[in-house]
């Protein structure tokens, strides 16, 4: 933003006087400094950024009447943004971030060693909000935590805690 960008360019037409890029950057540093302070007061180490940006968990279902609240998560302050390794992104309403995207899993495999494989969802593994593992992911997905994901017989069968078994009516 230094080189070659006219004056013009950075004054503040809605004033009588004629700003420069200097003028124009330290008064938009002082005006974010004086909205932390207003929300979060002078102790710059109890700032928290997630604390304006917040994460849903909605289930389709969770729109119905009565039962909706059954199966949705949340809303969780996250940090991050669209820019960045964490990436969490939506519109802002007013001093609040909805979030409406972010990683639907987070994996890390080595395929020289797939058993050392870690992974980690938003929610659980079941679909089922009932089922312990509907949402036993989620503290582990907000702390950026990952969990052995093996990928052995040996490894899928020592990690195994329930099985579901799907079977065809007779007829």
């Amino acid at each position: 933003l230094e080189g070659g960008l006219s004056a013009e360019l950075w004054d503040d037409v809605s004033t009588p006087a004629r700003e420069d890029r200097h003028a124009i950057v330290a008064h938009a540093l002082e005006a974010a400094w004086r909205d932390g302070v207003a929300r979060w007061g002078e102790d710059v180490a109890r700032w928290r950024y997630a604390e304006m940006r917040r994460l849903s968990l909605d289930h389709p279902l969770g729109t119905l009447p009565v039962i909706g609240r059954w199966f949705n998560r949340g809303p969780f302050p996250v940090a991050g943004s669209a820019t960045s390794v964490l990436a969490f992104g939506g519109p802002w309403r007013g001093e609040v971030q909805q979030i409406a995207y972010g990683p639907s899993m987070r994996l890390v495999t080595d395929a020289a060693e797939p058993e050392a494989t870690r992974v980690v969802m938003p929610g659980g593994q079941s679909g089922h909000p009932g089922d312990p593992h509907y949402d036993d992911q989620i503290d582990d997905y907000l702390a950026n935590r990952v969990r052995p994901f093996p990928w052995s017989e040996e490894g899928i069968a020592a990690a195994t805690v329930s099985r579901l078994r799907l079977v065809p009516a007779s007829k």
